[in-house]
């Protein structure tokens, strides 16, 4: 698990105007794994900011051809769509556990 630089986050959520706090789980050729930190921090949630969070993700990371998973506050493992250019395109459901998740 990544460790989250909160210093960091917070220039670029000045840049980008991101709300949601999140931690990168994992970040290979096919997907990433954001994990929402919104209950622990008390802060918005993946879901309602994803705009902000696909431009982040964009901005520091390669997503194209990738598929972005996040654990949301339920503890689902759901999925933001995007268009591989940065823009937020919906959400996709995934499944009901992290267990579940783990075992595809």
């Amino acid at each position: 698990m990544a460790c989250v630089n909160y210093a960091k986050l917070k220039y670029l959520e000045k840049i980008i105007k991101m709300k949601a706090v999140f931690k990168i789980v994992e970040n290979n050729n096919s997907y990433i794994l954001i994990e929402d930190l919104a209950n622990q921090l008390n802060t918005m949630s993946i879901t309602n900011d994803a705009e902000d969070v696909i431009k982040y993700l964009t901005e520091k990371y390669n997503i194209q051809n990738k598929v972005i998973y996040y654990i949301d506050t339920d503890n689902r493992v759901d999925i933001l769509e995007h268009d591989n250019f940065g823009n937020f395109t919906g959400f996709k459901p995934g499944y009901e556990t992290i267990k579940e998740f783990l075992k595809s």
